[in-house]
């Protein structure tokens, strides 16, 4: 006689535990509301404004920034741009038809300031180019430029003025850093489960019985 439910149970309650585990982890911090978008977010230091952003310029860690949708905080702002899973930034939601007033608080390293039209930089959503965010996946790319300070303020020395421009074209990879649940883990989740099951048709068998 053969066992096998009591195995086969066990090993697809630890795989589905795994799953658990893992959604858990890669969720996003903030959770989508109705009517929202994703965004990523990238910070860069060009030498001038014609440099090519993921070429010529650096990719920022450390400088924070301050995003209002129609005058109001979004959720988990101030953001500071970090290390993710591609290249460094943040990702936030907004809702769909708003307008962005993104500020920057503060840039590593000094001696960098917002490219004029970017001290506030001033955008709705529904205008903000898409870009790649890893993988074939796409969403809305905000790429904001910083200059060195004695480019971005001015000949006159005076600071760059807020203005409503447009972001300039999404070109690079984006990142990911709190995007669903990857590819990657769902497929190690399912091997997982497979894995369990697997194991569970082998034969178990009964303890012999000697008869009297």
């Amino acid at each position: 006689m053969l066992v096998r439910c009591p195995l086969t149970i066990w090993c697809a309650a630890a795989a589905l535990a795994m799953l658990t585990f893992l959604a858990a982890t890669a969720s996003p911090a903030g959770a989508q509301a109705e009517g929202e978008v994703g965004i990523n977010f990238v910070a860069f230091a060009c030498p001038n404004l014609e440099a090519d952003l993921y070429g010529e310029c650096d990719i920022l860690t450390g400088a924070t920034f301050e995003i209002l949708a129609d005058g109001v905080p979004v959720a988990g702002s101030p953001f500071t741009t970090a290390p993710t899973s591609l290249v460094p930034g943040f990702f936030f939601y907004a809702p769909a038809n708003a307008t962005l007033t993104v500020t920057e608080l503060s840039v590593d390293p000094p001696g960098n300031a917002p490219a004029p039209g970017f001290d506030p930089l001033v955008i709705n959503v529904a205008d903000i180019p898409i870009g790649g965010c890893g993988g074939e996946s796409t969403c809305p790319t905000i790429e904001f430029v910083n200059l060195p300070f004695a480019i971005a303020d001015g000949p006159a020395g005076e600071p760059p003025t807020a203005a409503e421009v447009d972001v300039l074209p999404a070109t690079g990879s984006g990142s990911n850093p709190a995007s669903p649940v990857g590819t990657e883990l769902i497929l190690l989740a399912l091997g997982a489960l497979g894995a369990g099951f697997a194991f569970s048709r082998r034969s178990v068998p009964m303890p012999s019985r000697i008869d009297g």
